[in-house]
């Protein structure tokens, strides 16, 4: 199933893997990988995470403290949210 972003989801990302590769060069590549492996799962099958609100699904980035917050649609799956885990999850914005 296509992958898609919400705007804010899509800068989550790109500021998270800026921070990683300031920490660490190459660790914001790590991180982007390990976010493209997750997308990928979730791609093929959308319906494996579970629901944890609404009807927004959460996956998690393994080795880094992110989740990503998905719903599924008709045609493609919205990612509204890139999220590390030590956010309180009421902000975010749906």
């Amino acid at each position: 199933m296509k992958i898609k972003f919400a705007p804010e989801a899509e800068v989550e990302f790109r500021e998270s893997v800026k921070f990683y590769e300031t920490r660490q060069k190459g660790l914001g590549k790590r991180f982007a990988d390990a976010t493209k492996r997750s997308l990928y799962i979730i791609a093929e099958n959308p319906l494996a995470a579970e629901v944890k609100y609404l009807e927004i699904r959460v996956a998690t980035v393994k080795k880094f403290p992110f989740t990503i917050h998905y719903s599924v649609e008709e045609e493609f799956v919205l990612v509204v949210a890139i999220f590390h885990n030590s956010r309180n999850p009421a902000n975010l914005l749906i």
